[in-house]
């Protein structure tokens, strides 16, 4: 079990500058975000797309099959 009195006074503790990162043997490092190539992004959206565009095309064609179905029957 996490004592949450411990984990408030950490945290009030960092959020005064009391306690570092590098005190508490974290890398300073931790906080940087990679940016993000735009190519990939617009590689993945292309990509979802193309698979919407499939998943309709293959539910037109099935409701086309049962269409057919259900005038036989």
């Amino acid at each position: 079990m996490v004592d949450l009195g411990v984990v408030k006074d950490e945290q009030t503790a960092r959020s005064k500058g009391e306690i570092s990162k590098s005190t508490l043997g974290e890398s300073e490092e931790d906080d940087s975000v990679e940016p993000i190539d735009p190519f990939y992004v617009s590689r993945y959206v292309a990509r979802v797309g193309l698979q919407a565009i499939l998943v309709a095309v293959n539910a037109k064609e099935e409701m086309r099959k049962a269409m057919e179905v259900a005038r036989l029957d």
